[in-house]
Parts: C-alpha cells; structure tokens; sequence
C-alpha cells in the first residue's frame, strides 16, 4: 500500500513511518521541514499541506493518507 504521512518530520512520524515500512509499505512523507532519510520506502516531498502544487506531488498513486 502507497501511504501518504503529514508531518512526517516531527515526532510521531519519526516511529510511524518506519513500522510501516518494515511492514512492507511504500511511505511518502510531507511537512515544511526536511526530516530524517528513512530509506528506500520513503520519499520525501518538502512543503506545505496548503499548497496545492506539492499536495499534487505527494499524493500521486496514494492508496492512505495519515494526518
């Protein structure tokens, strides 16, 4: 499953998004803050929730989104 995660840079991201890799997930993160590199599962689109332009890129082929 494609899983979109807000905020992926703060705290609870930081725990969340690599559980969901190790099962097997494809995570893509958004948040104004550059976060941690968390490996090939993961890709990291930088910007806010409010722009239509990076919400565009980040939801491409999303099955989940986890606000």
């Amino acid at each position: 499953m494609n899983i979109l995660v807000t905020g992926s840079s703060g705290f609870i991201a930081r725990f969340l998004i690599p559980g969901l890799g190790a099962k097997g997930h494809r995570v893509v993160g958004i948040d104004k803050r550059p976060g941690p590199a968390f490996g090939d599962y993961f890709r990291f689109v930088h910007g806010n929730i409010l722009d239509d332009r990076a919400v565009d890129s980040a939801m491409s082929q999303v099955d989940l989104v986890i606000h």
